[in-house]
């Protein structure tokens, strides 16, 4: 049985619409990937995809450069509403941590590596653009926490960038071990830090955590 045909979009919307479908698929399948895996992902034959990308190859270098645009995560931080600064904290570490989680698992799966030297001027473009995106993303947080900046103790920009920081620490595989990858656990830790708290209090920082007592270190 053959693909339904595909509903007509401008190029432009159709790459979209591919690069969109292909991303979960790419997380699930690596390297491994097919473009039938794609057509039936994006629900389109595979004759569509090469319409609008030149290879297997071209879509797969668009699901990196979608998943490095935080354009999806700004709206996803735009949409939360929560109600207080530590549901705040919560669910953006928990939203930034999937995010870097995604990229990550790609980028292993696929064993990307750094690019080669560019020219000057490539070099200066891609700064601009990592500049430029780490800008709106980092914005995006601050518009998540701007109703409670009076309660924090620095500013609200340098509060989201070490926020972001957190959720990059705790979530990449080089550099977590998953000792600290809870959102709720990293959010009680930026705004409690790490003394307990007070006999009564516990319930306050974290509802649900159950930490039993360490066992003695072995060296």
């Amino acid at each position: 049985m053959s693909p339904p045909r595909a509903t007509p979009l401008s190029p432009d919307e159709r790459r979209a619409s591919i690069v969109r479908a292909t991303t979960p698929v790419l997380l699930d399948k690596g390297p491994d990937l097919t473009t039938r895996d794609i057509a039936q992902a994006a629900g389109v034959a595979e004759g569509t995809i090469f319409k609008v990308f030149e290879s297997k190859e071209a879509v797969v270098q668009a699901v990196v450069d979608h998943l490095l645009d935080p354009a999806d995560t700004c709206a996803e931080l735009a949409a939360l509403h929560p109600a207080d600064l530590t549901e705040a904290v919560r669910e953006v570490v928990g939203l930034l941590q999937r995010r870097i989680r995604e990229f990550t698992t790609v980028a292993v799966a696929l064993r990307m590596r750094p690019p080669e030297p560019a020219d000057p001027a490539s070099h200066a473009e891609h700064h601009r653009v990592h500049v430029e995106r780490s800008e709106r993303l980092l914005a995006a947080v601050v518009a998540v926490l701007a109703p409670w900046q009076h309660q924090l103790r620095l500013p609200v920009d340098t509060v989201a960038s070490t926020l972001r920081s957190m959720a990059f620490a705790t979530s990449h595989p080089m550099l977590s071990d998953d000792a600290l990858s809870d959102p709720a656990d990293v959010a009680a830790v930026l705004l409690h830090g790490l003394l307990q708290p007070p006999v009564g209090a516990a319930d306050a920082v974290h509802p649900t955590a159950t930490h039993p007592a360490p066992e003695e270190a072995t060296c």
